[in-house]
């Protein structure tokens, strides 16, 4: 058996080698262009709160994500916190579902019912799937500032 001292020091320097290799991995990826997003997303003209916006772009490594909140308003994130959307064209798709329905159980169902509608109304399903959702929008760099609307 070999002295402790001769087993835990090669362990020790592998495990921080293990580390590092972590910890850096993908640093050195070149990240495309992004272009900061605020935007609104409104339904028959009122605000969609609780709704969650994403933007796709062909060939990009990941889509960009916001949630709107009380007034309809987002911000878009990519990489960091609401660093944006990459540059070029994308395919917007909204869903929403009611923040009660999140929260319910089955026994509150079967007593309760269904929850209401989100404010502002459900919106059409079309705008919840990239294959059928009519909305592009196109993102440069710098700020881009964008009135969603959903129409029925």
């Amino acid at each position: 058996m070999l002295p402790r001292s001769q087993v835990t020091g090669p362990l020790l320097i592998l495990s921080l080698c293990l580390a590092m290799a972590c910890g850096c991995g993908g640093g050195n990826k070149k990240r495309p262009p992004l272009g900061k997003v605020n935007g609104k997303v409104l339904y028959k003209g009122n605000p969609v709160p609780e709704a969650s916006v994403t933007f796709m772009t062909e060939g990009a490594p990941r889509a960009g994500t916001g949630t709107t909140n009380a007034n309809g308003e987002f911000q878009l994130t990519t990489f960091d916190t609401n660093d944006g959307a990459i540059v070029g064209t994308h395919k917007v798709t909204v869903t929403q579902q009611p923040a009660t329905a999140k929260q319910m159980t089955p026994a509150d169902l079967a007593a309760n019912g269904p929850p209401p509608p989100p404010k502002g109304g459900n919106i059409p399903d079309k705008y919840k799937d990239a294959k059928t959702t009519p909305l592009k929008n196109t993102v440069d760099a710098g700020k881009n500032d964008i009135t969603i609307e959903l129409i029925d």
